[in-house]
């Protein structure tokens, strides 16, 4: 698998955010973590590698766009740190950040942030 590795989710990891957020189901796994990929690399959608996650860059940005309408994407990334180690989750935090704060300069303040800053 060449995308990071951050961006893959283990067994236990996603059982953990399932139990956490009874509206995912099992076959959300990769689309967040084809999220995942295209928000922590700051790549535009069309820029997705379709080829290495299988699916067209339009399955995972409809997915998102819904998690964020019902409000399930910022309890998604909070339930996703949480399964992090304790010395990780900030580091997670600021890279997430990072990369947000690079979309919204290369694509403009239309962009929602993907997380609030605490």
């Amino acid at each position: 698998m060449t995308h990071f590795d951050s961006e893959t989710l283990d067994r236990n990891q996603w059982d953990a955010m399932l139990l956490s957020i009874p509206q995912l189901s099992a076959r959300d796994k990769r689309n967040f973590e084809a999220v995942l990929h295209v928000l922590l690399s700051g790549m535009a959608w069309e820029d997705f590698p379709e080829e290495e996650f299988g699916m067209s860059f339009r399955t995972p940005w409809n997915r998102y766009r819904h998690w964020q309408q019902t409000g399930l994407w910022p309890l998604m990334l909070q339930a996703y740190c949480s399964t992090l180690p304790e010395a990780m989750q900030h580091s997670w935090k600021a890279r997430m950040f990072q990369a947000e704060e690079h979309r919204l300069r290369r694509s403009g303040s239309r962009k929602r942030a993907a997380l609030e800053k605490a």
